[in-house]
C-alpha cells in the first residue's frame, strides 16, 4: 500500500515539505536526523539534531563557510566519536529504550493510552528521556570540573 503526501504538484513542492507530509501521523515512531533544525517546526521533539557534515568543498561553498572541507583537509571525522558516530548512537540507544519499554509493556498499555496522552513507547517522549539523561551527565561532568 502506498500513502499519497501531498495532492498538490510535487515539482513545486520543496523537498522539506514532502518529508514533513510524509512524517504526519507517524511522529510516535520516527526520528529524523537533520543538520537543520528550522525546517521541523511542529516535529522538533522528533529530531535528533546534528551539526552540519561538511566533506566536498562544494558543501563548504554552499553553506558560506570559509573553513575547508573535510576532503580539503585530507581528513574525515574520527570513527569512534565523529558526528555521525554519535548521531548513530542516539539513535541505536533510543531504538532500544523504546522497544525495551514496548516489550515491558501489556497489550493494553501498549495498544491505547489515556486521551491526550502519549503511550510510554512514543518515541518523542524516549528522546525526550534520553536527552533528559545527557543533561544530567553533562551536569555530573561540569560539576566535577568546577
Amino acid at each position: 500500500m502506498t500513502k499519497i503526501c501531498c495532492t498538490l504538484d510535487v515539482s513545486l513542492a520543496t523537498p522539506a515539505y514532502l518529508l514533513l507530509q510524509g512524517l504526519e501521523g507517524r511522529e510516535p515512531v520516527a526520528l529524523v536526523v537533520d543538520d537543520t533544525s528550522s525546517v521541523w517546526g511542529n516535529h522538533e521533539e522528533n529530531l535528533v539534531a546534528v551539526e552540519r557534515y561538511i566533506y566536498f568543498p562544494a558543501s563548504r561553498r554552499q553553506f558560506g563557510s570559509k573553513a575547508k572541507s573535510l576532503l580539503e583537509m585530507r581528513r574525515d571525522e574520527t570513527p569512534q566519536s565523529g558526528m555521525l558516530m554519535t548521531a548513530l548512537s542516539v539513535l541505536l540507544r533510543t531504538h532500544a529504550r523504546m522497544f525495551r519499554v514496548l516489550s515491558q509493556s501489556s497489550g493494553v498499555e501498549a495498544a491505547g493510552h489515556r486521551l491526550g496522552e502519549r503511550p510510554p513507547w512514543d518515541v518523542r517522549q524516549v528522546l525526550q528521556d534520553e536527552r533528559k539523561q545527557v543533561t544530567i551527565f553533562v551536569q555530573a561532568q561540569c560539576h566535577c570540573v568546577i
